[in-house]
């Protein structure tokens, strides 16, 4: 993506957002309710026009390619599958569109099924299906089509503990066999064991394009001590040039170690009724980039996805109609 923006009415909800997505990897899409995640995923699967720049896959617009289907494949909502369809039946119509030959429109469905967990429910109308079941078919009828970009919008929701590990494997596989995958989710903790990368955005501008070892890095470990008179232990720490946040009888130590700390304490007789060391999360670097307008890091602004090297290069995010 290249200088993506999009308002609606008054409201900029995306801001010339530039990034990149790589194949070969799984790219994780991060931002609070309301960041424009969503109407990013839109613009670039073709759904929503943007006002201005350009959402391409392999340089070309999604809808440019002879079959788009077989370039990039998305799951945005379950919430607009015919009731009345069975899981049969919804893949039919979708591989039909698909451009797959007709004497390979049986095999390839029943390859996905095997794949998603969903063959012996082939035959269920999706009026009956779980949650779950409804986001195991939607990433059915994503890949039915083998496409080179893999392109999702919250696919954990509704998923069980066994669904978000079977997703989480099937994830990395793809992407490991050179294929590209960018998917939003609000479970952050999951997202950490997913993602090699993230994108994360705040009012509908990148604030950050890292790596998640990068990631966790821009929050330094602190240390967490108790006591009744810290006054000499904080002044020690903030003479070597850390950060000390201090309350009654707490103080937070940025940037330290604990055993520092001890032996500091120990050296200047300061009882310490407890010492503890408070190790950043995902969530905790999320929020601290959220909070608070950051510049982007190893960003170019825009956002391209690329799809697999041996496939046709070309994705777009959908629009849909939620923003999350």
């Amino acid at each position: 993506m290249r200088g993506l923006t999009k308002s609606f009415g008054r409201t900029r909800v995306v801001d010339a957002l530039t990034f990149d997505v790589r194949p070969g990897h799984v790219t994780g899409f991060l931002g609070p309710t309301g960041a424009g995640k969503s109407t990013t995923l839109q613009m670039i699967l073709g759904l929503i026009a943007p006002d201005s720049g350009t959402a391409l896959v392999g340089g070309r617009p999604l809808a440019a390619h002879r079959t788009p289907a077989a370039v990039a494949g998305s799951l945005l909502t379950t919430e607009r599958m015919l009731p009345d369809l069975t899981v049969a039946g919804h893949l039919d119509w979708i591989v039909r569109l698909s451009g797959i030959a007709p004497a390979m429109r049986r095999k390839r469905i029943d390859e996905v099924l095997e794949q998603v967990g969903l063959s012996v429910s082939r035959g269920q109308r999706i009026a009956h299906l779980s949650l779950g079941m409804r986001q195991r078919l939607g990433v059915a009828a994503a890949i039915v089509s083998d496409p080179a970009v893999l392109i999702l919008d919250e696919p954990l929701n509704g998923l069980d503990p066994e669904g978000i590990t079977w997703l989480r494997t099937f994830l990395r596989d793809f992407a490991a066999r050179g294929r590209t995958v960018f998917f939003s989710s609000h479970l952050l903790t999951e997202m950490a064991l997913t993602a090699d990368h993230v994108i994360i955005i705040r009012s509908g501008r990148l604030v950050a394009d890292l790596s998640l070892d990068e990631l966790r890095a821009q929050s330094q470990t602190g240390v967490s001590v108790t006591g009744p008179h810290l006054a000499p232990l904080v002044q020690s720490q903030r003479a070597t040039g850390r950060t000390v946040t201090t309350g009654r009888t707490t103080a937070l130590i940025t940037g330290a170690l604990a055993r520092d700390v001890y032996r500091d304490s120990v050296r200047l007789g300061v009882d310490l009724d407890e010492l503890r060391t408070l190790e950043p999360g995902l969530e905790d670097v999320f929020l601290e980039l959220t909070r608070t307008p950051t510049p982007a890091t190893n960003a170019e602004p825009g956002a391209h996805a690329e799809p697999a090297t041996n496939a046709d290069p070309a994705a777009h995010a959908a629009p849909e109609t939620k923003d999350n």
